[in-house]
Formats: C-alpha cells, structure tokens, sequence
C-alpha cells in the first residue's frame, strides 16, 4: 500500500524523495509485488522495483512501554541537544514486529539522534528495545509532537507515543542534557559517569533529591546539598545493565529555586561477551570548533582583514555541510581596563577561556539550529582590541576542561567530534609569559580532553611567520603546536591574502573522522577484523590509550563509508 502521496516533486538535480510504502497481509506466507514510479526522465520514463515480504500468522502483539505513552523531557535547556527515549517490552508469548518508527508531528524541535532514523525489528517474547528521540529547544515553551510506528496486531495495527517537553532559559541546568554510557558488555562491572548540576545564578540552590527512572541506572547522592553561585556539583550515575541490549532512562533532579523540577536523559547500551561487531557511518565532518582570537591592541589590521573575509570562513562551513558546534575566545585570561579602547562581551578582554560574549549579548555557543547563525558568527569574532598580554595555551586550556566545559562552557564539546582549534594572532602564545608552559603541557591536555584521541584534534593558525611592519613576534609556539599535532600555519603577515589563508585553514580543520570507538576493550586486538563498505582492509592501527581504531590520513574513509570491527571482548 503506498503511503506516500503523489505526484512527488523531487526537485533540482541532485536532490532526492522518500516514498514510503506499507506491506498489509492477508495470509501467512511469501507475497510479491512490483512497484512502478513513473516520471518525467527521458531515458527511463518508468522505474520498477520488485517489492517481496514474509507474510506471518502471528498473535496480537502487546508491547510494555517505559516510561509511559508520553515521553516528557522535563525542563531543557535551550539550544541544547538532549536525547530520551522509550523502551518497549513484548509481553506476548509470541513473536512482535515493530515497524520503523517515524516522528509524525513536532518536528523539527523533535528529531531522531544523528539524523538517522531507527529501524524496526522483530522482537521475541521478553525481547526489548529502545526508541531515542533528540530534542533541541530553541524557545521557552512547551513542545509538543508524536512518533508512531507499526505493531503486528491488526486490531490495533500503529502505536502512537506522545512528546512533550519545556524549553528552559532558566541559571540552574543539569549538564550534559544526556548521560551516555555508550556500549558496555555484560559481566564487566559497574559503569559511572556524573551528571552536573550547574548553577549560573546569582545566588545558591539546594539540591532537594535527586531519583532517577530506575534499573539499570542508579543514582543515589546525599541530599540535600547546595550548588554555590556560578559553580557545579556532580551527581554520579551508575549503569549496571543485567541483559543485552538498548537502554533509556532519565535522571531527576528538584531543587529549592521552583517546584518543577530538571531532568537529564540517561542512555546506555549491553552486549553480550561473545564477537562484538561495532559498526560506523562516516558522516559529513562533525566538529566541534574553538576559535582563539588576539585582542591585544596590535591586532587592528588583522582583525579588520579577518571582518572583511569572514564570508569565506562561513562559506567553507556550509560548504562543508558540517554539523558544527563553534564557539569563539580571546587570548586575554584577565580583564584589563587601562588600554585606549575596552574590549566588548562584558569581560573587559578577559574572557579566561569563557566563550564570547561573557555577557550572553548574542549565542556563544553555535550549532546548525541556532537562528541567524551565520550573523551571530560574524558578531563572536568582533573580540576588540584592548588588551596587552597574548596567551594561547592558557584560553584553550581553561575553556576545555573543568570548572569551564561543565559550567559556562557547557555542551560544547561531543565526544564522537573533532575537536578544531584555530588561532589568529599577530604574536605568539605566551610571548608575555616569564616561563610559558612547554607545548607539550597543551598537547597533553588536549589528550586528557579527547580520551587518548589525539587524532581527532585539529589545529591552524593564521599567525606570524617572519618579523613585519604588522606582527609583534614570531609565532614560533604555534609552529610547534602544529608540528605536533598534524596542522598548519599561515602567515599573517599576508593581510591581503587573509580570504585564502581562512579557507585553507578551514580545509585543515572540517576533516572526517579517522578513528573510531570500539564499544569493548578487545581480548586480542590482532585479531581485529576492520572492514570498509564490506571490503576488509589493513590500513589502520589500534590505539589502546583510546580504546580506537584509527586510519591514517592517507586512508581515512569518505563521507557516506559503512566501517565495522568485528573482535571478542575482554572485560578491563
């Protein structure tokens, strides 16, 4: 039966249509059809697809849903990716198939993780999975929405679970919105990961209980406790999963500031200890980008010329078709007011490694869904010119780690990113520096920050290669940082040719993914068996710090690439 109505505009070259089409038997057994798409192409006026499926006789399917048939995500932060799901349990004493799920209505607030939609499955008596559902919420209100998907019970042949959710602009949050203990396997312990509780107020909050949706996830903190202003207290959460497979849940969170309480959602996933197969799509390139930019008072001319060519850096992104978190800091790690111009963003050009503006004057924090995104871009780089002291390593390190990323930096960075650091300045790192910390300080921590995947950082600067009428020193650091970590630099000296050297420092940066997260530690990683679009292949070395498979850059698979690794797990 097709569901799809017609005629359907695909539109320009290049450009593609679902038809989606539904399979109705009348009988147990093979039934075949053909489906026909006729069209206005020349060469091949009609298309046919020969259609075939398995027709079973099978008992009313009854399915447990949990937590309910409304999926509530609370109170969530604005602009902030959460992802919840459902779980649904077949309590017949006969095989259930679920349909592939579709969100009928509340999108695109509502969407699936990823961008790729779930996929149906047959599901045995006990047999369970799980549906997850992204949310980004962009205003403070309510949203709504639905998705639905095909049940085996011709009584009651489609199941609708509801959405509903709260955008939150409020100075109390939990980070990260989801808590993802990824792939575990069974048998291998305990899991424990922390929950933030984040207070940007003015004043402090009490931390009334915390209770979350139960097994396999635990959370049990003393309460009450109390998150000071402008600080962050965890909350641990365990995963201790008894069965395979999907997991979901939500974490709940009341404080003494309103009686509507907060909640973050809980995911994880358990595989039995036999032949693990991970499997991975390479994406459009993923990446979460720090751009760094001088606000010393030299810095006139070059930050006139990177206003005049900020078209290319923008340009370079959407060329891309990233999916991108960016954000821009200064090189000041303190406010300084004696200058003959003040900085912007309410720091007063100390920003320490917060993003810009400190002041939240427009978003800080950009993502594809932000609105005028292109605008607020162009607006976090106007940093200013008012300050003395140019540092580097300070800023990036400060903005990547603790207090920071889980306070005011907070949602930043994604651990299946790159991570792409970009430095425009007209002197080097630390140059005011007495005795600067070694490169390898930043290079370290950098590691610390990307669990061991150092791969996965990415660097260039646009900054001083030789002494000129406009550069203050010699950008030897940053030379040195892109020495070890693969990238490049550009001469800043070059102001005319600042449109080339931003779209040769974006190539450097927008790159795909070259390694990948095993979901196990592998009982012998000799044995490991990597595969690319079906096809086994060689070209690639396990990294045991990180627990990874990493292809070198001459080997890296292209957008659209299907990579699996098949080994047997050890518990570590």
């Amino acid at each position: 039966m097709l569901d799809t109505s017609t005629p359907i505009d695909v539109g320009e070259p290049g450009a593609q249509a679902t038809v989606r089409f539904s399979f109705h038997p009348q009988q147990a057994g093979l039934s075949q059809a053909v489906l026909v798409i006729a069209s206005n192409d020349g060469l091949h006026p009609n298309v046919q697809v020969p259609v075939a499926a398995n027709g079973r006789d099978l008992q009313p399917c009854t399915l447990s849903v949990s937590p309910g048939m409304t999926l509530d995500f609370g109170a969530t932060r604005l602009n902030t990716p959460s992802v919840q799901g459902v779980e649904l349990t077949n309590t017949t004493g006969d095989d259930c198939i679920v349909g592939d799920p579709a969100i009928v209505s509340g999108g695109p607030a509502f969407h699936w993780p990823g961008g790729n939609p779930p996929a149906g499955r047959e599901l045995p008596p006990g047999g369970r999975m799980s549906v997850r559902v992204e949310l980004v919420a962009q205003q403070a209100i309510a949203y709504s929405g639905a998705m639905q998907f095909y049940v085996s019970n011709r009584n009651a042949p489609a199941m609708t679970i509801n959405l509903a959710a709260q955008g939150d602009n409020s100075c109390f949050f939990l980070s990260p919105a989801t808590v993802d203990f990824g792939a575990t396997t069974l048998g291998c312990g305990v899991h424990t990961q922390s929950a933030y509780a984040v207070n940007h107020c003015s004043y402090p909050i009490d931390i009334t209980s915390v209770t979350n949706s139960g097994q396999p996830f635990y959370s049990s903190p003393q309460v009450p406790f109390t998150v000071a202003p402008q600080s962050s207290a965890a909350i641990p959460v365990n995963y201790s999963p008894a069965s395979p497979g999907d997991d979901v849940g939500a974490l709940y969170v009341t404080t003494s500031a309103r009686p509507q309480g907060y909640q973050a959602g809980l995911t994880g996933g358990a595989q039995s200890a036999a032949t693990i197969l991970d499997q991975w799509d390479q994406s459009t390139p993923k990446v979460d980008m720090l751009i760094v930019i001088d606000n010393s008072g030299s810095m006139a001319e070059e930050q006139h010329a990177l206003a005049a060519n900020l078209d290319h850096l923008w340009n370079r992104i959407a060329l891309a078709n990233a999916d991108f978190h960016i954000a821009t800091t200064s090189t000041g790690m303190d406010p300084y007011t004696s200058g003959w111009s003040q900085c912007p963003g309410g720091a007063s050009g100390g920003e320490g490694g917060r993003f810009f503006p400190v002041d939240n004057s427009h978003p800080r924090l950009l993502t594809p869904q932000t609105p005028n995104v292109k605008q607020a871009l162009f607006l976090d780089t106007a940093v200013g010119q008012c300050h003395w002291k140019e540092q580097f390593t300070e800023p990036v390190v400060a903005a990547l780690t603790d207090p920071l990323i889980n306070s005011s930096n907070a949602g930043f960075l994604r651990d299946d990113a790159r991570l792409a650091l970009m430095a425009v300045s007209d002197s080097d790192d630390d140059i005011d520096l007495a005795n600067p910390p070694p490169v390898s300080y930043l290079i370290d921590t950098l590691r610390k920050v990307k669990h061991g995947a150092l791969d996965l950082v990415s660097f260039a600067g646009i900054v001083a290669l030789q002494a000129c009428s406009t550069s203050e020193a010699v950008g030897t650091r940053y030379t040195e940082i892109a020495r070890q970590l693969g990238g490049h630099v550009y001469d800043i000296c070059q102001l005319g040719n600042m449109g080339a050297m931003l779209d040769g420092a974006l190539g450097d940066l927008l790159l795909p993914l070259s390694s990948f997260p095993l979901s196990a530690h592998p009982k012998d990683p000799a044995a490991i068996e990597v595969t690319v679009n079906g096809a086994t292949v060689t070209s690639w070395r396990y990294d045991a710090g990180a627990n990874r498979i990493v292809f070198p850059q001459t080997a890296v698979p292209p957008a659209g690439s299907h990579i699996t690794a098949r080994y047997v797990p050890s518990c570590q």
